[in-house]
């Protein structure tokens, strides 16, 4: 099994403890995985050509399926890759879901493990990493971002249902938005108009005066 679908596990099944709900949410319950790539299939490919290796399950869908068969959940179980902002991508669509009423509860989880070089030697070959290995991204002095592992889950619930049962509740979302670069200059250069714009349309949506915010948590490419 990927190491990246065990951690997810636990730390999902810890977010149910932690929520107050370790098998009590109810079958309907949403999972959605951000994750963008998996390095153990690329370290056991080369054994799985030559057929002395068993199907490493290490294919993207089972990160939110291993949950979803685990905890015997029903209702929506689906990856998102949309690379660095993948987890963004999989609380919108849980965010969307719950208010639609067409889940009851959603965990909401990423991962991303550091398993071979591959990809990180593809990273170095486009000048994307780092040399001083120090990740900037609101410094002139930026010279590329830094690899990095996390996992991570979230319980959502409408707030009227986690109030009403007692939930320990962090916080609330008050709006999730994405939207795309469009053409830029380069197939992988972000374009500051459409993330500015982004910005202030969730904002908006939210009905949050910027200026009133005292935390502000980005992105580090």
């Amino acid at each position: 099994m990927d190491p990246q679908q065990r951690l997810l596990l636990q730390v999902a099944y810890h977010a149910l403890e932690d929520a107050g709900h370790p098998d009590d949410l109810g079958r309907d319950t949403g999972v959605y995985v951000g994750a963008m790539s998996s390095d153990f299939a690329v370290a056991n490919a080369a054994a799985a050509l030559s057929g002395t290796a068993r199907y490493p399950n290490a294919d993207l869908y089972q990160l939110a399926n291993r949950i979803s068969h685990f905890l015997d959940l029903t209702g929506p179980s689906l990856v998102v890759d949309t690379a660095c902002s993948a987890s963004g991508v999989a609380l919108q669509l849980a965010f969307d879901a719950l208010r639609a009423g067409r889940v009851r509860a959603a965990i909401v989880g990423a991962v991303n493990l550091i398993l071979h070089p591959a990809r990180r030697i593809q990273y170095a070959q486009q000048g994307m990493l780092s040399r001083r290995g120090r990740c900037q991204p609101f410094s002139a002095a930026a010279d590329g971002m830094v690899t990095s592992e996390g996992v991570a889950a979230l319980v959502l619930r409408p707030l009227r249902d986690a109030l009403a049962d007692g939930d320990h509740v962090y916080g609330v979302i008050r709006a999730v938005g994405t939207n795309t670069d469009g053409r830029t200059n380069g197939f992988m250069v972000p374009s500051p108009a459409a993330q500015a714009d982004l910005i202030a349309a969730t904002w908006r949506a939210a009905g949050i005066d910027p200026r009133s915010l005292g935390y502000i948590e980005a992105h580090g490419t």
